[in-house]
């Protein structure tokens, strides 16, 4: 909160930030929502999205939905389990006419068979229902919070894994923007420009070293630090 939208070292910090909280399979957030049984999301991201107003973005994908009686019952009115329904209904016959042809011991395998998948059928449902609906309230944020908590407490404390996977972020970023400086030189420039012509006007903004002798000294200003410091690396 307060950090200008062109404020380079900021939002560099923020970048090495959200690789170490999610971008490594190590990550703290990634072992916490993703590699965990049972997963609670199948990824999750970190970005700083540049706005007037600069924020981060943390985004769970695949989080599993249960969904509740009258959910179920509305999408039995829209049709689409009549039509599975029909499917299914179509496919026994098949695999009746299909029966009667087949000798009698191999059909009381087949039916032992279906038996059987339909008692495994029953356990998943039991383990469905023991897992927790992260769409009820706040379940999903608060276990976010909590998760947060512990890293910034395993920081303050110093602890040596948590210090060494974030200088191991660190280093990754650093050769990430190398590589990109490389490819394309001029391509930050875009990043640079963009910014002060969409949002230097915005009455919202934080523009980092703002001053009265108007926008392109700073948008010069900003190209050279970020020039400069990707040149530092």
């Amino acid at each position: 909160q307060g950090m200008a939208f062109n404020s380079v070292r900021e939002v560099a910090a923020l970048d090495c930030l959200g690789r170490f909280l999610t971008a490594l399979a190590s990550s703290p957030l990634e072992q916490a929502f993703v590699q965990c049984e049972p997963p609670v999301a199948s990824g999750i991201t970190c970005d700083v999205n540049l706005t007037a107003e600069p924020h981060i973005c943390i985004e769970l994908t695949g989080v599993p939905f249960q969904p509740s009686d009258e959910e179920e019952r509305a999408a039995e009115k829209l049709g689409g389990d009549e039509e599975e329904d029909e499917e299914d209904e179509d496919g026994e016959e098949e695999a009746d006419e299909e029966d009667v042809e087949e000798d009698g011991e191999k059909d009381g395998e087949e039916k032992d068979g279906g038996k059987d998948g339909k008692e495994g059928g029953g356990s998943e449902g039991d383990d469905d229902e023991d897992e927790p609906d992260w769409f009820a309230g706040d379940l999903l944020l608060q276990k976010l919070e909590s998760e947060l908590r512990k890293v910034h407490e395993r920081l303050q404390a110093g602890d040596e894994q948590t210090v060494a996977e974030l200088r191991r972020a660190v280093r990754k970023e650093r050769i990430s923007r190398q590589e990109s400086f490389e490819d394309g030189p001029s391509e930050f420039l875009n990043e640079a420009l963009c910014p002060h012509l969409i949002f230097n006007q915005y009455p919202g903004s934080l523009a980092h070293g703002a001053s009265g002798e108007g926008g392109t000294p700073q948008l010069l200003r900003t190209i050279a630090a970020r020039t400069e410091a990707l040149q530092s690396l």
